[in-house]
């Protein structure tokens, strides 16, 4: 089983407000805990938990701004099977 994380993996600019769609492919079924770091991945908060491992999760983007931020998909049946942004992304 795998999630690898899709949107967003790395680069990308995320404006406070704004409605956007975290990504992720997986065929670990069930449900997947979304957490965000806005500190390159030393700590996480809860963005949802469980959501439906559908692939997609819109998001209203909430602040505070961080250049440092990453995404982690976990599956809550398999938490192995868990996959972060490979890279930073910025949330303004």
């Amino acid at each position: 089983p795998f999630v690898t994380v899709v949107s967003p993996n790395g680069g990308e600019t995320w404006t406070v407000g704004s409605l956007r769609t975290i990504q992720w492919n997986s065929n670990a079924g069930g449900y997947v805990n979304i957490e965000l770091s806005r500190d390159g991945g030393s700590t996480w908060t809860t963005i949802a938990s469980p959501t439906l491992n559908d692939g997609s999760h819109n998001w209203t983007v909430t602040g505070p701004a961080s250049a440092n931020c990453r995404m982690r998909v976990t599956s809550r049946t398999i938490p192995a099977a868990t996959d972060t942004s490979n890279a930073n992304f910025t949330i303004l």
